[in-house]
């Protein structure tokens, strides 16, 4: 399904973490029912159809951070931009509800003071989540499947960037402005530090591989054009 072998790791990678992280969450919750003296089976329901939904959207928005720079067209980001801001807006009216009804009770160690960040803080998150599981890989996913090869000629520029996993090397253009809403997503990366620092340090000409699918197109390499 994936021509690129490094993308389809990534993808499965982050479907593990995700299902890790949730079974955690889990064993945190049967733990905080024994301890209350409920059955075990009582928690179960805290790995429901709805969190296995939840854990699939998490592991490909993961993947749509560290997979391979897709860049949507103007149809397919203004349709995205419109249908995560009513997910979003369905995302906050759910956990007010919940809010309202206590049914944030359940939840082994919430307190009031938590809840009610979540009702406002998590939708501002949902909507980046969002728009990585919808936007991003549905357009990675659409050009993997109905893509065609092509190339792509654009002046870039370098960009080094350092965090706790390391440093990154990567080029960036104002095409890649579609990319995802948070602009330090909006790089190829992946470059090591001999061929960044053999980069011009000014704008130069670049001519990028690119998998051309209905929703945007993937850039999958690139290289200097003289």
């Amino acid at each position: 399904m994936f021509k690129d072998k490094v993308s389809f790791g990534i993808f499965l990678a982050s479907i593990i973490l995700a299902g890790f992280l949730q079974l955690r969450k889990y064993k945190k919750s049967v733990a905080a029912a024994v301890a209350a003296g409920k059955p075990a089976e009582s928690a179960r329901k805290t790995f429901g159809p709805r969190e296995v939904l939840a854990l699939l959207v998490i592991g490909v928005w993961v993947f749509s951070l560290f997979g391979p720079l897709f860049v949507p067209n103007d149809a397919w980001r203004d349709f995205g931009f419109g249908a995560c801001c009513a997910l979003d807006i369905w995302a906050f009216l759910y956990g007010l509800k919940r809010y309202q009804t206590g049914a944030w009770k359940e939840t082994p160690n919430m307190t009031p003071l938590k809840a009610k960040l979540g009702v406002f803080c998590i939708p501002l998150v949902a909507f980046f989540i969002f728009w990585g599981a919808l936007v991003t890989n549905s357009g990675v996913m659409a050009a993997e499947f109905f893509g065609t090869p092509g190339k792509l000629a654009l002046k870039v520029h370098k960009k080094h960037t350092h965090d706790k996993f390391g440093d990154h090397y990567c080029v960036t253009a104002d095409a890649f402005k579609n990319a995802y809403p948070v602009p330090m997503f909006r790089s190829f990366c992946g470059l090591d530090a001999e061929a960044y620092d053999a980069l011009p340090d000014d704008v130069f000409s670049a001519e990028f591989t690119t998998l051309n699918g209905p929703l945007g197109f993937v850039a999958q390499d690139f290289k200097e054009v003289f």
